[in-house]
């Protein structure tokens, strides 16, 4: 029987005092303002990272016409982009 949540190897790092919350704010706003979506998706990517203390990730978007996901946003070290 599967545990939920799953245990990570890598636990997400939690905001403990007022200016780490108060840099995720700051982070949102900016994510907030940004209109282009291609830096809008790389800016979220970013914050989910470090919030979550990921070293790297991939934000896929599905995509109606091919029913596929498509990789939008890639951050992190040369290997996890392959």
């Amino acid at each position: 029987m599967a545990t939920y949540p799953p245990n990570l190897s890598r636990q997400p790092t939690n905001p403990t005092s007022n200016g780490d919350l108060l840099r995720i704010l700051e982070r949102a706003n900016d994510i907030a303002s940004t209109t282009a979506l291609d830096e809008l998706l790389r800016q979220m990517l970013d914050l989910i990272r470090e919030v979550c203390g990921a070293n790297s990730g991939t934000l896929y978007l599905y995509d109606k016409t091919s029913e596929a996901l498509v990789i939008k946003a890639v951050m992190g070290d040369e290997a996890s982009q392959r």
